[in-house]
C-alpha cells in the first residue's frame, strides 16, 4: 500500500493538483446551479395580460414569469384584491415544493399537474 501512494505522490506535479482543483471546484458550482434550478418558482401575485379577443376566457389570461407586488386591497380606479368586477389583473397564485415552472395561463395554472393553487385574482374596474 505504501508503495502505492508512493508511486501517486511521485507523479503528483503542481499543474497536476491544480487541475485537480479546478475539476472538483467546476463540478461544485455545476451542482448548486442544478439545485437552484430545481427549486420551485415564487409564491406571489402575477400579473395576467389578455391576448385575443375574449378577456373572460381563461386561456387568454397569460401570466408574467415573476411576481410583482401585491395589488391594494381596494382602488376604485385602478387593480385591485377585492371590490372590482371588470377583467383579471392579477392572480395570487402558490407553488408546492414540485413544481418547476410558472404556468402561462390562467388555464395552466388550473391543470392540476402543476402543482400550483389559484389563491384568489384581482381585478380591474368594470369599463
Amino acid at each position: 500500500m505504501k508503495k502505492v501512494f508512493k508511486k501517486i505522490k511521485s507523479k503528483m506535479t503542481y499543474g497536476n493538483i491544480v487541475s485537480m482543483f479546478a475539476v472538483a471546484f467546476a463540478i461544485t458550482l455545476m451542482s448548486f446551479k442544478f439545485i437552484e434550478s430545481r427549486r420551485a418558482p415564487a409564491d406571489g401575485w402575477y400579473e395576467i395580460t389578455i391576448s385575443g379577443t375574449d378577456p373572460e376566457e381563461e386561456s387568454n389570461q397569460n401570466l408574467s414569469n415573476t411576481p410583482g407586488q401585491a395589488p391594494p386591497s381596494m382602488d376604485e380606479t385602478g387593480c385591485a384584491q377585492s371590490g372590482n368586477s371588470g377583467d383579471r389583473c392579477y392572480a395570487h397564485l402558490e407553488f408546492e415544493t414540485s413544481a418547476t415552472s410558472v404556468p402561462s395561463t390562467v388555464q395552466d395554472a388550473k391543470n392540476d399537474s402543476l402543482n400550483v393553487t389559484i389563491l384568489g385574482f384581482a381585478q380591474a374596474p368594470e369599463e
